[in-house]
């Protein structure tokens, strides 16, 4: 009979081992894959995208032309629409775009329009000739009063970064001004997007949108 209770208490013992061993081992595991980022990317018919969660826990979303010009036409024609789209909402609101110029616009010009219109810079790009030396220079302060870029010889900005309300003194004179060349407001359509198809990797995080600068299809 002891010996009876005594096997019986080794497999207990044994059996607690292994629970206590397996929770060990899990807790392991999810401690290794819980410092590793998150990846996931998909694709729509005009661009495809990738994202990562970063350390700071914002997620960050690459998005790029699908590859010929074609296919960045038909990725511009998408942003004239969702523009109209915006605006025909009455309900203004401020997003986030990326504005493409048709040829380099001076500081100054750029400027004045960016304070009519209440647009809120986060960093533009400037760029300058001659076409065979063609070469560009990003102003990561956003600073339009004095771009270092300027100082450095670069004539004049080809893209322009941040904020500006969906009315029509604001996304709407920015449309209708002959000197653009694509209002790019695909980070809103990426923030529905990502809600929907991976709404629990950036559920309550904070969602920063980079595009591709389409300005080496253009002739400047």
């Amino acid at each position: 009979m002891k010996s009876k209770i005594i096997w019986i208490s080794i497999a207990l013992t044994g059996l607690m081992l292994m629970v206590a061993l397996t929770a060990t081992l899990f807790q392991k595991l999810r401690e290794v894959y819980a410092g590793k980022p998150i990846f996931f990317h998909g694709e729509t018919p005009t661009y495809r995208y990738s994202g990562k969660v970063l350390d700071d826990g914002n997620v960050l979303v690459s998005v790029y032309y699908l590859g010929n010009s074609e296919t960045i036409q038909a990725y511009r024609e998408a942003n004239i629409q969702r523009n109209q789209v915006l605006l025909a909402r009455r309900e203004p609101q401020r997003v986030y775009v990326q504005v493409t110029f048709t040829h380099p616009v001076p500081v100054p010009e750029v400027r004045a329009l960016v304070e009519e219109t209440g647009f809120q810079v986060e960093d533009f790009l400037m760029v300058r000739r001659p076409r065979e030396q063609r070469s560009w220079c990003i102003e990561a302060t956003g600073n339009l009063i004095k771009p270092f870029c300027a100082d450095a010889g670069f004539e004049g900005v080809m893209v322009l970064k941040g904020w500006v309300e969906t009315t029509e003194q604001g996304l709407g004179r920015w449309i209708a001004d002959d000197r653009v060349y694509m209002v790019d407001s695909v980070a809103v359509e990426i923030g529905e997007l990502l809600t929907q198809k991976h709404a629990d990797i950036v559920a309550g995080k904070q969602i920063v949108v980079s595009s591709e600068y389409p300005i080496w299809e253009l002739d400047w």
